[in-house]
C-alpha cells in the first residue's frame, strides 16, 4: 500500500510539473516531414446543408533560420455529402502557404482571387505564437493583419486550457475566439486547438464558423469544422 501510494504521489506531482512547463509554440519540423489527418466540414450556406469528408496531408517544405517556414497541403479522399446523396471529388491542388515565425499567413500560392479562401479562413483560425512562452492557464490576444486587399484583419483571444494527448502527441489545448475588423460580415470562429509542444504542429482542430464569405457562394456561409491527426 505504502508503494502503491508512493507511486500516485509521483504520477501527480509528474502531472502537475507538466501542466505549469511553459512552451512557446514555434514551429520546429525539418523540411520535408508530413502529417496526415482526416477532416469534416458541415457547411450551412442559405437553407441547404453539406457535410464534407476527406483527408489532408501537410508537408514542410522550408523552415528559415528566422524561424518563418513553408508547408504545401493537399486534399484528398474527399466525399461531399447531401440530401441528393454522395459525391465523390477529385484531389485538390496543392497549396503552399508561407508562414511567419509566429504563424501568420504571408503568402499563400501568389495571394491570387482563388486563394481568398484559404486565407480568410487561416486568419480566422491561426494560432498566433505568443511572445513569450505559455503554460495552462494563460491568456493573450493578437492582431492578424490583412496581408491581401479585400481581405479584413481579424483580432484573437487565446486561452491555454490543457496539457492533453492527441493520438501519440503530447499537445497543448487552447481555446480561440476571433473576429474580423472592418468587413460587413463580420466573421467570427470559435473553438479549439491543440498543438503538438515538440514540433508545434496541430494535432487537432475543432472550429465554428460564422458568415464567412466564400469567393464563389452569393451568401456567406457557417461551418462547423474538425480535424484529428492521424499520423
Amino acid at each position: 500500500m505504502k508503494r502503491a501510494t508512493l507511486l500516485f504521489g509521483f504520477v501527480v506531482v509528474a502531472m502537475a510539473m507538466a501542466q505549469d512547463t511553459a512552451y512557446d509554440l514555434a514551429w520546429k519540423t525539418a523540411d520535408g516531414d508530413t502529417a496526415e489527418y482526416t477532416f469534416n466540414a458541415e457547411l450551412v450556406i442559405g437553407d441547404q446543408k453539406f457535410t464534407v469528408i476527406g483527408k489532408n496531408r501537410d508537408k514542410t517544405v522550408s523552415v528559415a533560420k528566422d524561424g518563418s517556414y513553408t508547408v504545401e497541403s493537399t486534399q484528398y479522399g474527399v466525399t461531399l455529402k447531401s440530401e441528393d446523396g454522395d459525391q465523390d471529388l477529385p484531389d485538390s491542388e496543392m497549396t503552399k502557404l508561407s508562414m511567419s515565425a509566429d504563424r501568420l499567413i504571408l503568402k499563400s500560392n501568389d495571394n491570387d482571387e482563388s486563394e481568398f479562401n484559404s486565407i480568410r479562413l487561416g486568419n480566422l483560425n491561426t494560432i498566433r505564437k505568443p511572445v513569450k512562452a505559455v503554460k495552462v492557464g494563460d491568456k493573450w490576444s493578437s492582431d492578424i493583419p490583412s496581408i491581401v486587399k479585400g481581405i479584413p484583419a481579424v483580432k484573437a483571444d487565446y486561452e491555454v486550457l490543457a496539457l492533453e494527448k492527441v493520438g501519440s502527441w503530447e499537445s497543448l489545448k487552447i481555446k480561440i475566439a476571433s473576429r474580423e475588423v472592418d468587413s460587413e460580415e463580420k466573421a467570427t470562429s470559435t473553438g479549439t486547438v491543440w498543438i503538438d509542444v515538440i514540433s508545434g504542429r496541430p494535432t487537432k482542430e475543432v472550429f465554428n464558423m460564422k458568415n464567412v464569405p466564400f469567393t464563389m457562394s452569393p451568401v456567406p456561409i457557417n461551418i462547423n469544422y474538425s480535424s484529428e491527426r492521424k499520423k
